[in-house]
C-alpha cells in the first residue's frame, strides 16, 4: 500500500511476491484440458524443473464432477508426453520459462507423493454440476520431474482441467516493468 504524509511510509509502495514476479517477467502458466475423461481415469501433467533452478508452484483444477488430485516427485518416466507452452504473465517480457510443462506423460511408477489425494467436489452421475479448487500455498520445487494427476471419480465421463502457475528465480533475468 502507498504511504503519504510525513515520516515512515512516505512514498513507500509494497506489493505481494506474485505481483513482483509478474513485473520481473518470471511468472508463468500452462493449462491442460480434456473434455471427456472416463470415470476413474486421469488427466496427467508433468513439470520439469532443470538443474540449478527452482519453481514456486501452485495449481488449480476444475472438473465436471467429483475428482481427486495427487502430486508426485521423481516419477519413473517412460515418455515425457507432449510439451505444452509456458506463457509469461508479463506481456512486455522476453523471458522464457526454465521449467518445462508436459501433458500425458507415461510412467511405470508415479514417484514419491508430495500431495496425496485431495478431494475436489463437483457431484456424481446425474447430480454432477462441476467444481474446482486450488492450492492455497505454493510448493517450492527443486530440480527434477513433478507429476500432477487429476482423477475423475464422478461415476460418468466428465471434463477435467489443470492450470499450473509458477515463478522462477529472478537472478540473471531481465526485468521489464511495463
Amino acid at each position: 500500500m502507498a504511504g503519504g504524509g510525513r515520516g515512515f511510509g512516505q512514498n513507500v509502495v509494497s506489493t505481494d511476491i506474485i505481483h513482483d514476479r509478474i513485473h520481473q517477467g518470471v511468472f508463468f502458466q500452462s493449462t491442460f484440458y480434456d473434455g471427456a475423461v472416463v470415470n476413474n481415469a486421469f488427466l496427467e501433467v508433468m513439470l520439469r524443473v532443470p538443474t540449478g533452478s527452482a519453481a514456486h508452484f501452485r495449481w488449480a483444477v476444475a472438473s465436471g464432477g467429483n475428482a481427486l488430485g495427487y502430486m508426485y516427485h521423481t516419477p519413473t518416466l517412460l515418455t515425457d508426453g507432449t510439451a505444452r507452452p509456458a506463457l509469461n504473465f508479463n506481456g512486455f517480457s522476453t523471458n522464457v520459462a526454465l521449467a518445462s510443462p508436459f501433458i500425458t506423460p507415461t510412467f511405470s511408477d508415479p514417484g514419491t507423493a508430495i500431495l496425496d489425494e485431495i478431494f475436489f467436489p463437483g457431484g456424481q452421475k446425474n447430480q454432477a454440476s462441476g467444481g474446482g479448487g486450488s492450492s492455497f500455498e505454493e510448493f517450492v520445487l527443486g530440480p527434477g520431474d513433478y507429476l500432477g494427476r487429476l482423477q475423475n471419480i464422478a461415476g460418468t465421463t466428465q471434463p477435467l482441467q489443470i492450470l499450473i502457475t509458477w515463478y522462477e528465480p529472478v537472478e540473471g533475468r531481465v526485468a521489464v516493468l511495463g
